[in-house]
């Protein structure tokens, strides 16, 4: 199981090294559709996705998830559990507590780029932008917010992944309700 979650953390949330920080320093992971595409992924260097940058599909977000796994981990680990985690892109070791905050700032993300993307009748569409492009086009983490710009990507860009129209209700965005209510049924007070 644990090592189900950290592998999740790594090529889903991008973990340990593919976030943006906030002014108080706290750091937002943005899930990806896949390890190679989506989120925060930079548009050059060997970390490129390969689809459009900056797209991302808020039914991906699954808040109830993250902290079940959040708190699977912090109640289950056992230090023989150190070497499944993965190292920092410099070759220093990753912790429990920054995966334990990754987890923390996913949900962070997550709800903030749903608020930003919703409509007045709180539905989310089947894709957003989450551009928060570091000086360094290269770069995996840098200052940002993710959801600074969204729904769109920069001022007024569109994308789409999966063959679904960008801002539209459709077959990726129905999921979202279900995720969302997930998170509600499973943690009432912090949803």
């Amino acid at each position: 199981v644990v090592r189900g979650i950290v592998s999740f953390a790594s090529a889903d949330l991008g973990f340990p090294d593919l976030y943006r920080t906030l002014p108080d320093g706290q750091r937002m992971f943005v899930p990806k559709g896949g390890s190679l595409w989506g989120g925060l992924l930079p548009t050059e260097g060997p970390f490129k996705g390969v689809q459009e940058p900056w797209c991302y599909n808020p039914s991906y977000f699954a808040p109830g998830h993250y902290r079940v796994f959040r708190d699977y981990v912090h109640k289950y680990w056992r230090r023989e559990f150190d070497p499944y985690l993965p190292k920092h892109l410099d070759g220093k070791p990753s912790t429990l507590q920054e995966m334990v905050a990754a987890f923390d700032g996913a949900i962070t993300a997550g709800y903030n780029l749903l608020y930003y993307s919703s409509c007045s009748s709180g539905a989310v569409g089947n894709w957003v932008g989450v551009k928060a492009e570091c000086k360094d086009k290269e770069a995996l983490n840098c200052e940002g917010v993710p959801w600074a710009t969204t729904p769109y990507v920069g001022k007024s860009g569109t994308c789409s992944a999966s063959g679904t129209t960008f801002g539209s209700y459709g077959p990726d965005a129905c999921r979202t309700p279900w995720r969302i209510a997930m998170d509600y049924i499973l943690y009432p007070s912090d949803s």
